[in-house]
């Protein structure tokens, strides 16, 4: 990652654009904003990974809480399945990115591996968040649907954050403070 360029996160995000057309109708969709929000998130994801290459623990944590961070993207399209196209651009990328450094062999199997453990916890973050929201906007009255469990950051935890639904014209849906 050393070599990495500065625009890897752009790359991977292209490349899941040119590999789906339903990816890429979501990218068409984004303001600037938000999609430099992804962009940016992905960087920041993949810079804390590899700061922690020494502890699974920690890389665990970190893509668990990327997959939490992933739900409200749901609201301009975002579908988990995208996951799987992510962890497959990423894997490419960083295979070529290793430039021969390495067998290709070893190179696939070592990003797989640790890509394999990133999105493996990405999806549990992110359907664990998409399940307390569901639990909060159908009793949003309750106390356990008010408060939610407390999530990792790079200092360790922080505080819980609150559901609260939020009403849109007809419809309901909910947001996420911090506590």
């Amino acid at each position: 990652m050393d070599q990495a360029k500065a625009d890897i996160a752009v790359r991977i995000v292209q490349r899941m654009a040119h590999a789906r057309d339903d990816f890429a109708q979501f990218c068409a969709n984004l303001t600037k904003e938000q999609w430099q929000d992804i962009v940016d998130s992905l960087k920041n994801f993949l810079n804390d990974v590899v700061k922690n290459l020494n502890s699974t623990d920690k890389i665990s944590q970190i893509s668990h809480r990327f997959g939490m961070h992933q739900v409200p993207k749901r609201n301009f399209g975002f579908k988990a399945d995208f996951f799987s196209l992510m962890a497959n651009a990423l894997t490419t990328e960083c295979v070529f990115l290793d430039a021969a450094a390495h067998q290709p062999t070893e190179a696939i199997e070592a990003w797989a591996e640790l890509v394999g453990l990133m999105f493996t916890n990405v999806r549990d973050g992110y359907y664990e968040q998409v399940r307390q929201l569901r639990r909060a906007s159908q009793n949003p009255c309750s106390p356990s649907a008010s408060v939610g469990e407390p999530t990792f950051n790079e200092n360790g935890y922080t505080s819980p954050k609150r559901i609260v639904p939020v009403r849109q014209g007809n419809r309901q849906r909910t947001s996420v403070e911090e506590g």
